[in-house]
């Protein structure tokens, strides 16, 4: 999506923890679909792994393009803070650009 390789994590999971044998963090997960990127682009990732797009993530620091882990509620792009690779959030799975 977007040129990018994406991977969803567990949960809990940061996007260091995703992307550990996939070459690493890119930084496309903030800038193309987390806090600098858009809503479109964090729903077409999602969509591209056949998640629902409804609703609103509220205030969940640095963890960007989410969905809840348990399917009743997905996410969506965090706005008003900025991702970190480091950031995660019990309950919710992060949408993570990886380099391979």
């Amino acid at each position: 999506m977007g040129g990018f390789c994406w991977y969803e994590g567990g949960d809990n999971e940061s996007c260091t923890t995703v992307c550990t044998g996939r070459g690493g963090y890119n930084d496309a997960t903030r800038t193309y679909a987390g806090s600098d990127g858009s809503v479109a682009n964090c729903n077409a990732v999602k969509l591209a792994f056949g998640a629902n797009t409804s609703g609103t993530s509220g205030s969940l620091p640095g963890i960007g393009c989410n969905a809840r882990f348990d399917g009743r509620f997905r996410g969506i792009t965090d706005t008003g803070t900025t991702d970190e690779s480091t950031a995660s959030t019990s309950g919710y799975n992060r949408y993570c650009a990886c380099n391979n």
